[in-house]
């Protein structure tokens, strides 16, 4: 069958020649451009009205932004800590200048002791004497007899013997210090007290006057038979037998002896 033009008179558009599907009819070429323009427009629309609507309904919503935010706080936080860690620490001092750390934790294991114990307790002490005065962390007193408690809080490391005049403290930040012999000073401070007893005619008393390191960490260069004490050991040390034997005088009379010679 011959191929015609279609819609010539009216000046619409006209066919090809082209061999058609046996199935299929014969359709103009301007209805095909028509057909494919419709196409591209509707999905041209289609995909802008999808847009709109993606912008309409945003895809974060304050649900999912809260993990989020908890994440990174927490790694800011720990950014934080390490920085403050690794930043060196300033020197702790006392009113002499000397590096040190708290010692009152060695007086309330003193006070802690004497309670459950049933002694009695001056902490901190400044006990008066002939001469001079013993200032200790604690004085505990007892059926065993007088226990007094030196506490020293240098750190990093310590360097001394019992017969030298001076001990030498180096810090980890280098600064070095040196301090009278404490084992020499506790032996002043048995007099001490043993005179503040005298005074109040108390003169057969056991009297003791022991040395604690209580920084963490100091890293002690002494000789073993130096007499000195770690926390640790400061411990250990006051569940010894020694302290439950109990010795013939009056333990309040020597409590008041010492509380009377107690400075203000």
């Amino acid at each position: 069958m011959p191929y015609q033009e279609a819609g010539a008179q009216s000046g619409a558009c006209k066919t090809f020649p082209r061999r058609p599907h046996r199935f299929e009819k014969q359709q103009p070429v301007c209805y095909n451009i028509i057909y494919v323009s419709r196409y591209l427009f509707n999905d041209t629309n289609a995909a802008a009205s999808g847009w709109a609507a993606q912008k309409e309904e945003p895809s974060v919503t304050l649900q999912t932004l809260i993990p989020i935010i908890i994440a990174v706080v927490a790694v800011v936080v720990i950014v934080i800590v390490f920085v403050v860690r690794r930043r060196p620490k300033r020197e702790r001092v006392n009113k002499g200048g000397t590096p040190v750390v708290s010692t009152a934790k060695a007086g309330r294991v003193a006070a802690g002791f004497a309670k459950s114990s049933g002694f009695r307790c001056i902490s901190p002490a400044s006990i008066r004497g002939k001469n001079g005065t013993a200032q200790l962390e604690a004085v505990v007193v007892g059926p065993f007899g007088v226990l007094g408690v030196k506490a020293l809080g240098y750190y990093g490391n310590v360097y001394g013997s019992k017969k030298e005049k001076e001990w030498v403290n180096v810090t980890t930040l280098g600064t070095r210090t040196l301090f009278p012999n404490p084992i020499a000073e506790a032996a002043a401070d048995v007099r001490i007290l043993r005179d503040a007893l005298a005074e109040k005619n108390i003169k057969v008393v056991p009297v003791e006057v022991i040395c604690v390191f209580t920084a963490s960490e100091v890293q002690l260069g002494l000789p073993r038979d130096t007499g000195h004490f770690t926390m640790k050991s400061y411990k250990a040390y006051l569940d010894k037998e020694k302290f439950l034997e109990e010795k013939n005088f009056n333990v309040d009379a020597a409590f008041e002896a010492l509380q009377d010679a107690q400075e203000p």
